[in-house]
């Protein structure tokens, strides 16, 4: 009897343990989320950047040619 109610406090310590475990899990899911998502906001403004330069350099170089005839 003693050792059914030790194996019983053993399983329900493992359950609480367990559970606290996949609530941990949950925070770095969400916390992976929030780096993924700002990776991305990091990734498009660089790109946008880039074309923007990219733009201005060819009408640059529309202006010189424009100039040069």
């Amino acid at each position: 009897m003693i050792n059914n109610f030790r194996l019983r406090d053993l399983l329900r310590a493992e359950e609480e343990q367990y559970l606290i475990e996949m609530e941990d899990k949950q925070e770095t899911m969400l916390e992976r989320q929030a780096k993924m998502r700002e990776r991305a906001k990091f990734l498009k403004e660089k790109r946008e950047k880039e074309r923007l330069e990219f733009v201005e350099e060819k009408l640059d170089q529309r202006w010189r040619y424009d100039q040069a005839l």
